[in-house]
């Protein structure tokens, strides 16, 4: 399992997967500021792609800007940009995602802290 903490580059879409069943397709940045030798500030940037298909309901607070957390498997994947270069890039298949707020809600009114999404525990006796 990995955590990954970042910023939601554009709002989260809802997508119709197998089965009938819907997922939640967002990707996030996330950011490693640094020095160079000569003192100047600089930032790289890695983006992964992730889906998360345990529920949509969380979809309307996945807006742009809002800080996430994470947890989930890693995959590398090749896809073909749009000038038909082969590029590699890095999906996670999410099971858990904290938001911690940052962006705005479906309202446009700006999110303090929005709820948790996690797996259900199925062995519960209710």
């Amino acid at each position: 399992m990995a955590q990954i903490i970042g910023r939601l580059t554009k709002d989260a879409k809802v997508l119709p997967g197998s089965n009938n069943r819907e997922f939640i397709a967002f990707t996030i940045a996330e950011n490693f500021p640094y020095k160079t030798k000569g003192g100047e500030r600089k930032q790289d940037s890695t983006f992964f792609d992730c889906a998360y298909g345990r529920s949509t309901k969380i979809a309307p607070y996945l807006t742009k800007g809002t800080i996430v957390v994470v947890t989930g498997r890693l995959k590398p994947h090749l896809y073909t940009d749009n000038q038909g270069n082969q590029k590699a890039g890095i999906q996670m298949q999410v099971k858990e995602i904290s938001l911690q707020g940052g962006g705005r809600r479906p309202d446009g009114t700006e999110t303090a802290k929005a709820p948790t999404e996690t797996e259900p525990a199925e062995d519960l006796p209710f």
